[in-house]
C-alpha cells in the first residue's frame, strides 16, 4: 500500500527522462496544474492533503540514518541532476 510513497523515483519512472515533456518540483505544483488544465480544457487541482505532523529534516537524523537516506536517493539525484542537487550530508 505504501510502495508508491517509498520507491525511488528512478525505480518508478525509469532512467530516461526524454519521455517527459517537463519536470516539476513540488514547490511548483501550481505550474503543473496550469499545464494540465490547459491541455485538458478542465480545471485541474492537485491539493496537498498531508499537512499534519512534525516535518522531519535531514539534519534531525543521526549520521548513519542520513547516510542511508542519501545512499537510497543517490540514483534519483543522478537521474534528476539537472533539477536537484543532493543535500549536504
Amino acid at each position: 500500500m505504501i510502495w508508491h510513497h517509498t520507491v525511488s523515483v528512478s525505480q518508478f519512472i525509469g532512467s530516461d527522462l526524454t519521455f517527459f515533456d517537463a519536470i516539476y518540483k513540488i514547490k511548483d505544483i501550481h505550474e503543473l496544474e496550469q499545464e494540465l488544465s490547459r491541455r485538458t480544457g478542465r480545471t485541474i487541482n492537485l491539493p496537498h492533503e498531508q499537512t499534519e505532523g512534525q516535518k522531519v529534516t535531514l539534519g534531525m537524523l543521526s549520521p548513519k540514518a542520513r547516510a542511508n537516506v542519501l545512499a537510497y536517493t543517490r540514483p534519483d539525484y543522478e537521474l534528476l541532476r539537472d533539477f536537484f542537487q543532493p543535500p549536504e550530508s
